[in-house]
This record gives C-alpha cells, structure tokens and sequence, in this order.
C-alpha cells in the first residue's frame, strides 16, 4: 500500500513538473515572440525616421558650368557648409568652370560635405552642330558655356509661320561640323516676330544690358549722354526708332538717352 502511494506520489509530481515546464516553455516563448515584435516595430520607427530626416535633408545642386567661386556662392545660398579640393579634367566646356563634382548633384547633404570640383581645362576647339529646329536659349546657352559668341538675325521662315514656335532655329551661319574656337562667332537665324523689344526705361536695364542685346540682335545703336537732374545717374530714359513690344528686326536703328551727372 505504502508502495503504490508512492508511486502515484511520484506520478503526480511528474505531471506537476511537465506542466510548471509546458507553462514555462510558453510564457518564455510568448515573451520572445514579443521581443522580436518590439524590435521589429522599432526598427520600423528608425526607418521611417530616418526616411523623414532624408526628405528634409538638403540637396547638392547642379554646379556644372560655374566657377569655383560662383559655385560656392550657390552653395552658401542653399546653406550647405562644404569643403572642396580642385582637380582639372580636359572638357569643351570653358577653362576654369565646374564639369562635374564628387558626389554629383542630387546627393543628399547632411552636416559639413567634402566635394571634388572637377574644373575644365579648356578646350580650344568645338565641333558646331546642326541647329536647325532646336531651341535657340538652349543652344544660346551650351555655345556661350563654351566662349563661343552666339548673335542672332531675324528671317522670315520658308515654311508656315503658325507652324514654327518663337524659339527654334531656322538656319546658322556656320555649318554643322566646323570648328570654331573660344571668341569665334556663330550667327543663329530665328523666326520674325518671336523677339520684341523691351522697355529699356523701366528702370531694369542698365546701358550695357542695351548695348549686349543690340550687339546679339544686330541693331544698330546710338547713344546720348545727356546730364540731367531729374533721373538718378545711368539711367536709360529715352527710347526711340525700336519700340517697347514691337518685333525685334535686325538692321534696326534704335536710340536711347542716358542720364548722366
């Protein structure tokens, strides 16, 4: 009798420690399983901060085709702190501009950034390309990027006029596959009537901004200094021959006063 409550003794504290250990194993289980989650949604916070951070994050801007200095100017002005080592590669972009920078544009900036200025070296020839029907600021602008002097000659297109938008080109004076070097001039011919003459006396323009847009344009330009009280001194107030709105047409003779002390 003695024997057999012994055994059943024994019995039943094997089933009392199979089920502390079933309650246990369980418990630690459920608890890991809440760990991983926890660090689960935790790593989930630190993304989607970090995500938030990197929107707000500034971007490096385009700085292709600036000098040392303008391009830092930029940057200054999108408050990126920045330090920059220089190095020249051989580009048809002008001596001394930016060709490209390490890391390149678009790079997310956080905190003090270390560039790499890659600076053109200058090239003295450039092969001119075929025009015809692209945007003359667009090209106005490469050829200029590259010291070649872009002037322009208002023609009459040899197709309908309601079919070619003001800014494409109709024609060139030098032909696809030259090359010209820095200081050499190109003549683009674009559509009359897609240029018009500003107003020179609205305070906006100085008397080189008119004698730039004469010389590319082909106008002819006479000038008098005239010392008067009334308007602050350079100031461009008379403007006669090639009105404000009229299409700009070349050859035109055009003249303006300017206000001298």
């Amino acid at each position: 009798m003695e024997k057999r409550n012994l055994i059943i003794l024994a019995v039943a504290l094997l089933f009392l420690v199979i089920g502390a250990t079933t309650i246990f194993i369980v418990s630690h289980n459920k608890k890991e399983a809440q760990k991983i989650e926890e660090k689960k949604e935790q790593k989930k916070q630190e993304e989607e901060k970090k995500k938030e951070e990197e929107k707000n994050l500034p971007k490096l801007p385009d700085l292709t085709g600036l000098t040392v200095e303008e391009a830092a100017a930029k940057l200054n002005a999108a408050n990126i702190s920045s330090n920059y080592t220089i190095k020249r590669e051989d580009s048809d972009l002008r001596k001394d501009v930016i060709v490209r920078t390490e890391p390149e544009a678009g790079t997310d900036v956080e905190g003090t950034i270390d560039l790499v200025f890659y600076l053109s070296k200058g090239n003295t020839k450039v092969v001119i390309d075929d025009y015809e029907g692209k945007s003359y600021k667009e090209v106005k602008a490469y050829l200029e990027a590259r010291d070649i002097k872009v002037r322009f000659e208002m023609r009459e297109p040899n197709y309908e006029r309601d079919n070619v938008p003001d800014d494409m080109i109709i024609g060139q004076s030098v032909e696809a596959g030259t090359s010209l070097k820095a200081g050499d001039i190109i003549v683009l011919y674009i559509p009359k009537g897609s240029v018009k003459y500003p107003d020179f006396t609205d305070g906006n323009y100085t008397l080189k901004d008119v004698q730039d847009f004469c010389e590319e344009y082909g106008i002819k330009l006479d000038v008098l200094m005239d010392e008067v009280t009334e308007y602050e001194d350079g100031k461009v107030f008379y403007q006669d021959g090639c009105l404000p709105g009229e299409a700009v047409e070349t050859g035109c003779e055009m003249s303006i006063k300017v206000a001298k002390h």
